[in-house]
């Protein structure tokens, strides 16, 4: 038995290899939809999975009740990226109801429904006498940001395409006037102060809730430092190449650059053993080269 701990909700998956399915729901590919999940005991169990062993997946039956945990019958494999992910969509239609009955406990109903990309689209952007408005209360989604921040505050500006940057249809005149004056500061410090006004009035509209913020899993060695771990790409993620001008060895490395290049070029003394090794290799490949033209000679005749 293998028990999901997402916040304070649990989802318990009864199948007979649970080591194995966790890691599998902690793969890279399952991770991209899935959120961070852990294993733990937790007494609110929102639903119960009975996965059987098979090949291809399938979902054998699914009962939902509001005051009890929902139950779900499933058979095939484990989740795999290109092969078998089927699993992981699914489980994430299980987290939705989950979110759904712990809203229902605050007094938000919420209906969960499967659907391809082109009804949802439908439903958020509707077309109302020629203009495209918003036909949703809540959207959840995540941002990208390169190292050029200034470009983010676009997606705040009246009039930009809801189907494109705006999500919100956030409008505001003053903010749209001072978004111009970006592009027209004369010095670092003038851009700096147009931002930070504009983070303002975006902190007191709040047309976006920004839920949390990823940090990514970055490595180097330790021998160097200098490293910018700001954008959310990493270092080494292709978002911040200027990461790389600041990078130097640590003050307490004791090898300097100028050390590893000679260290690198230094040739490598020879031993009597390796000398009489090579002396011997020598020998035989002129065995061979005499062998053979002798050979080559001989059948010419």
């Amino acid at each position: 038995m293998l028990r999901l701990k997402i916040e304070n909700t649990c989802i318990e998956i009864r199948t007979r290899e649970p080591k194995e399915l966790f890691e599998s729901l902690n793969s890279d590919f399952s991770r991209r939809y899935l959120p961070p999940l852990s294993i733990g005991d937790c007494s609110n169990i929102a639903a119960v999975i009975y996965w059987i062993s098979g090949e291809e997946f399938t979902v054998l039956s699914a009962s939902y009740s509001s005051n009890a945990p929902d139950i779900y019958v499933v058979s095939g494999d484990y989740p795999r990226a290109y092969e078998n992910e089927s699993p992981v969509f699914f489980l994430t239609q299980v987290l939705a109801r989950s979110l759904a009955n712990m809203w229902r406990q605050i007094g938000v109903y919420a209906e969960v429904k499967a659907m391809d990309t082109g009804s949802m689209s439908a439903i958020i952007w509707q077309n109302k006498d020629g203009k495209t408005i918003l036909g949703h209360d809540i959207d959840l989604w995540d941002w990208n940001v390169g190292p050029d921040d200034v470009t983010i505050f676009d997606v705040f500006v009246t009039g930009r395409k809801l189907t494109g940057t705006s999500d919100s249809g956030y409008s505001n005149p003053e903010y749209d006037e001072l978004y111009e004056k970006l592009f027209e500061a004369k010095t670092f410090n003038e851009l700096l102060s147009i931002a930070y006004k504009l983070q303002e009035i975006l902190y007191n509209d709040l047309p976006y809730i920004s839920l949390c913020e990823v940090e990514p899993i970055q490595a180097h060695n330790t021998k160097f430092t200098g490293f910018n771990y700001d954008w959310p790409g990493g270092p080494f993620g292709g978002n911040d190449w200027t990461t790389f001008l600041n990078v130097r060895l640590t003050e307490t490395s004791s090898t300097t650059p100028q050390q590893v290049e000679s260290t690198l070029q230094a040739p490598v003394a020879q031993t009597s053993d390796q000398t009489m090794m090579l002396a011997l290799i020598a020998v035989v490949v002129a065995t061979v080269a005499v062998v053979a033209g002798y050979l080559f000679v001989t059948r010419r005749r």
